[in-house]
């Protein structure tokens, strides 16, 4: 391990993350909230990575509560 990796691992170890994986997922986040609901269902439907699959998931489950709620 060098320096970049130790660093990274005990920021992991006091924070439970992993600042590369919060920035990929937070852009996926950022990306798949731009879409329309039906865009969002046809990813939820047919897209081969499981990780979209359920951030679409979660933005669209988003979405019919805050409809619900007005």
């Amino acid at each position: 391990m060098d320096g970049k990796d130790i660093l990274r691992f005990v920021e992991w170890a006091f924070t439970g993350t992993d600042p590369e994986l919060t920035k990929k997922v937070n852009s996926q986040w950022d990306e798949l909230k731009q879409y329309d609901d039906n865009t969002l269902v046809r990813i939820m439907d047919s897209d081969p990575d499981h990780s979209r699959r359920r951030t679409a998931e979660q933005i669209l489950k988003g979405r019919m509560e805050r409809r619900r709620n007005l």
